[in-house]
């Protein structure tokens, strides 16, 4: 008999299971073969059904409102340095920040008072990231705590190569454009001029 089982977990409570036999029962090869087949689409179907993830983690905004939770509890202060505690979470946090989402755009607009230079650099370098998913929300959120005249420059901490920091300017450009919404014009014409100060100050950083 022949088991491959593989299983996951994408949150608690979620598992995948894929699991394929042969038995000595089935006496019959082209029975057996259907029956795995059969069963091996079933699992990859009901695997289909897992979150989208970064890094492996699955996106919850259940997640965000708890952190959002605790920040309003404890204050920005104290839940930043229990993130910070576990770099490995506080890492995901700007990930998730990073994908744009309504309740992480939120999250990071409540961190961002409790922050350090250092822990504020980290989440300016995640809205700006976030502003080439969900333009409109960040341009709409991100004031007082991320002034659009810093936030539209780009990261506080660059790219390594001038390749992938103007591929990202010009992607963030291409999704400023595309926001249409009237109440949002004057910061978005505000935020694409901006933004050609950094493309300007990212080429004067190679001569």
């Amino acid at each position: 008999m022949i088991v491959v089982a593989i299983s996951k977990a994408a949150k608690p409570g979620l598992r995948c299971r894929f699991a394929t036999g042969l038995d000595s029962a089935y006496s019959r090869q082209g029975e057996t073969a259907m029956r795995l087949f059969r069963l091996m689409l079933w699992s990859l179907l009901s695997c289909a059904t897992a979150p989208p993830s970064v890094e492996g983690v699955p996106l919850s905004n259940a997640d965000a409102q708890n952190l959002m939770g605790e920040v309003k509890e404890n204050g920005a202060r104290n839940s930043v340095l229990r993130l910070r505690r576990d770099r490995h979470e506080w890492n995901h946090v700007m990930e998730h920040i990073a994908m744009g989402q309504r309740e992480w755009i939120d999250l990071a607009v409540s961190l961002k008072p409790g922050s350090d230079a250092a822990e504020g650099r980290e989440l300016r370098n995640a809205m700006f990231r976030a502003l080439r998913r969900n333009p409109s929300y960040v341009l709409e959120r991100a004031q007082p705590e991320y002034p659009l005249a810093v936030l539209c420059l780009g990261r506080a901490d660059p790219l390594p190569s001038h390749r992938e920091a103007a591929a990202e300017l010009n992607a963030v450009q291409r999704a400023l454009q595309k926001v249409r919404s009237e109440s949002l014009r004057a910061k978005r014409e505000f935020c694409l001029a901006t933004l050609e100060e950094g493309r300007a100050s990212l080429q004067r950083s190679l001569h």
